[in-house]
């Protein structure tokens, strides 16, 4: 899974994450809008963090937590002004780099996170060929992606994976979850669209 990051001053945190209406007082570098392929993207934290929890930074209730400075979304993903940490793993989970700056952060501080956005770009192009990419639609739409067990995302959504066995599973309110396991070649593509079998008589597949 992709790492995002955490910019403080004059030190780096990094930690394991499954990263929205423009800041206002950043004008985003080419400005906001989406990428062919999943590039960096700038946030900043809106408040303070709760725990590190199993190296995934914790933000307790799922709120608007992070607010969108610059970069480019991956192609498909909706522009957000103000995100979660939900969106994060969302963002994550689509192949982007995510760079979180402190609610305080400096000029220097955007120099920095801009500086590693470009490496992290620079090495993720060279990397881009050796991942597949897995289509991950479901009727009805909108239920949780789960790659490996952790949570990457809603149908429909396409993931950028590295080569390999992996663990899918999609889970919906009212439906009864889906799992199956894939393997996935290096450049290869594969597409997964099962009907999410009702558990609940009546409930609506819109």
């Amino acid at each position: 899974m992709k790492k995002a990051r955490l910019f403080i001053p004059l030190l780096f945190i990094f930690f394991a994450g499954l990263a929205g209406a423009q800041s206002g007082s950043v004008i985003p570098q080419g400005g906001a809008g989406h990428a062919n392929q999943a590039g960096c993207i700038v946030v900043k934290r809106m408040g303070p963090a709760d725990q590190v929890t199993s190296h995934l930074y914790s933000f307790g209730i799922r709120g608007k937590q992070f607010q969108y400075v610059e970069g480019k979304y991956p192609e498909g993903f909706p522009f957000h002004g103000r995100m979660t940490d939900h969106d994060i793993r969302n963002l994550q989970g689509r192949g982007a780099e995510v760079l979180i700056l402190e609610p305080s952060y400096t000029t220097d501080d955007l120099k920095r996170a801009r500086e590693e956005c470009r490496k992290m770009t620079d090495k993720t192009t060279n990397q881009v060929s050796d991942k597949g990419t897995i289509e991950i639609t479901s009727t009805p739409s909108g239920a949780d992606i789960e790659l490996d067990g952790q949570f990457v995302g809603n149908t429909p959504s396409p993931l950028s994976v590295t080569p390999g066995e992996h663990g899918v599973k999609l889970v919906k309110t009212g439906y009864t979850s889906w799992e199956r396991r894939i393997n996935l070649s290096a450049g290869s593509s594969l597409k997964i669209a099962p009907d999410l079998e009702r558990t609940t008589p009546g409930v609506s597949t819109k």
